[in-house]
């Protein structure tokens, strides 16, 4: 491995003049090895905790030569990633280890698609400390009165290397790592993990607060707390910020402040209280007071963290969004639209409503997923083909490449006998090149990235996997077993009848709700709009009555668009089964996580007739 620094341009000149800059982020970018990575010190061999934090602190420079650095950083680590999942701290090393957090925070922070960070997080969650395992039960049993240490050891975190005991320290990566990174994409053994590493920090605080690597107490001794491991441990707690626990540590740290002498704890204290909304504001002047004193020993490490904690709130450390200290995503967008008929001019109404949410699909592949069901000419159970025509124009006016449809009609093996008795080509032109049946594609397997269901995999097709854009198309209807019939339940039709049948009954036998959440976790559409112009009400999905209730709902959060679509119904969307645990997991259902756009649900609400086993959905 290469350890000469690269030759580069240095950051250009639009940034303003001051520490961060001039000192910290022009260190980092001036010290990219050739190979891609960062040392450590300028002029060593890269390795993976430097490489992570340089090019997390030089991500919020907007600035082409860096994002060009922040790219070879990334090829390095999908590089030295191991065959296991994880990263070794060192190329000599050859075994995953604690690092591995950090880079799936990294790569997460650049969204990265390579399947790197999901094989991180497996590893994460699959490698467990020695505490715990039969030996050191039978250890502490035969030593049940020892004075040495006094803590659970029951409660497992994380350790540095596998196979040793939980620390700290690399809990709180972890913890950090999975909390940065959707539910989602977590591992089924990842909730479990998150609560024992949790409660394990909890247990080895020291006692009046703080701590540090893991020993709270030892011979009946109080441990001391560390500035560092202090500052981690709060972080990876400020869900929970009104415990006395983190009360008592983070006065600890307060205390502490202003005896700080290392750039690295002062930076990492800083980022601490700031989150903890309490940090003091003379935090640049004590940096410059202390690289004044040695330039950081041109530490990789200490220019990091003090570039990060002195930029704005960073995404990949406390989540997108933060109120209270707590992790939160950004708030939804949903737009209601009033559409009295589908003569009316649906493809500027889509167009611009689209041109709000700027949707990332210039040069990109766009598959509209429409609710095609069965061969009906009054488009009363299908999505009518206007508005999957309006809405195809539309993407193509915003730039995509291709903006294809595909459908796997669920009980009707006649896929092209649903499209011409519905008229399909009468509004898009021809088919042939546009149209996929995902019924008869070919398929992948691809692992369920959640487990609600005892579907491990989905053999799902190719059409679906290669789009960079999947949008969700449904038709608003009610639904004799789910309750409503939307956006997330819409996704049953991309699993291909070819490999499960017609009706798909294994998703029903796995359990219609787990099914669900399964297929939305694995293939999340990034945008859904939901045909409102009529509906169905009643027996649907498609015995049911026609109703009118004249309104197009898009949005960016197909959780989100479902719950104000059954807002809009007259519904409460969180007495549906699914909806409810997929706001939990996928999206946001909450009424203050939606930012609502165009008409407002009251003004827009018209209440559907329910099945009577359905009654007590209606508000």
């Amino acid at each position: 491995m290469e350890s000469a620094c690269a030759t580069r341009e240095p950051i250009s000149t639009f940034l303003e003049s001051s520490f961060r800059e001039d000192v910290c982020l022009r260190l980092l970018a001036e010290s990219q090895n050739s190979d891609g990575g960062w040392s450590s010190y300028p002029g060593s061999r890269s390795a993976t905790e430097p490489t992570c934090l340089a090019f997390l602190a030089l991500s919020a420079v907007p600035d082409e030569a860096v994002a060009k650095s922040i790219r070879r950083g990334m090829e390095w680590l999908r590089r030295t990633q191991l065959a296991d999942g994880g990263w070794p701290a060192v190329a000599e090393q050859e075994k995953s280890c604690w690092v591995t957090a950090l880079a799936c925070m990294a790569l997460h922070s650049q969204r990265d698609e390579s399947g790197a960070v999901d094989a991180g997080l497996e590893w994460l969650c699959a490698n467990w400390p020695a505490e715990g395992n039969l030996w050191w039960r039978i250890r502490a049993k035969l030593h049940r009165k020892t004075t040495t240490v006094q803590q659970d050891s029951m409660l497992r975190g994380w350790s540095w290397t596998p196979g040793t005991a939980s620390w700290v320290e690399p809990t709180t990566h972890a913890l950090l790592a999975l909390r940065a990174i959707p539910a989602r994409l977590h591992p089924k053994s990842a909730a479990e993990r998150i609560d024992l590493g949790e409660r394990m920090l909890y247990n080895r605080m020291c006692p009046g607060g703080g701590w540090n690597a893991g020993n709270p107490l030892v011979y009946g001794v109080g441990g001391m707390p560390r500035i560092g491991a202090t500052a981690w441990a709060l972080l990876a707690l400020s869900e929970y910020r009104e415990r006395a626990e983190n009360q008592q540590s983070l006065e600890w740290l307060r205390r502490q402040y202003d005896s700080i002498r290392g750039p690295v704890s002062l930076a990492l204290a800083q980022i601490c209280l700031s989150v903890y909304d309490c940090a003091p504001p003379r935090f640049e002047r004590g940096l410059q007071q202390l690289y004044s004193a040695n330039q950081f020993l041109h530490s990789i490490h200490a220019a990091a963290w003090s570039a990060m904690a002195l930029s704005a709130p960073n995404e990949w450390l406390w989540g997108p969004r933060r109120k209270g200290g707590a992790f939160e995503q950004p708030p939804a967008r949903v737009a209601i639209r009033r559409a009295a008929n589908y003569e009316a001019d649906l493809e500027t109404l889509i167009y611009e409503t689209l041109r709000e949410f700027d949707p990332p699909v210039h040069g990109k592949s766009v598959l509209l997923k429409p609710n095609f069901v069965e061969p009906d000419p009054r488009c009363v159970i299908n999505t009518h083909p206007a508005v999957v025509a309006a809405a195809r124009e539309s993407f193509l006016r915003l730039g995509a490449r291709e903006v294809l449809l595909g459908e796997a009609p669920g009980n009707e093996r006649d896929t092209e006998g649903i499209l011409e008795t519905i008229g399909l080509r009468d509004f898009t032109g021809p088919l042939d090149g546009i149209f996929v049946d995902l019924n008869l594609d070919d398929v992948e397997r691809v692992p369920t990235r959640t487990r609600a269901s005892k579907l491990k995999e989905l053999y799902l097709p190719k059409a679906i996997l290669r789009a960079d854009f999947v949008v969700s198309m449904p038709k608003m209807k009610t639904h004799h077993w789910a309750g409503v019939t939307l956006s997330l339940k819409n996704m049953f039709g991309i699993v291909p009848g070819n490999c499960y049948g017609w009706p798909k009954n294994v998703l029903h036998w796995a359990g219609l709700t787990n099914s669900i959440l399964d297929i939305n976790s694995t293939v999340r559409p990034d945008f859904a709009i939901v045909d409102g112009i009529v509906g169905m009400e009643g027996n649907g999905p498609t015995q049911g009555t026609a109703k009118s209730a004249g309104v197009l709902v898009m949005g960016d959060d197909p959780v989100a668009v479902d719950g104000t679509c059954a807002r809009l119904m007259g519904l409460v969307p969180e007495r549906i089964d699914y909806l409810k645990r997929a706001g939990l997991l996928l999206g946001h259902l909450k009424l203050e996580k939606i930012r609502q756009l165009g008409e407002t649900v009251e003004s827009a609400r018209t209440p559907f007739q329910v099945t009577e086993a359905f009654r007590q959905l209606v508000a």
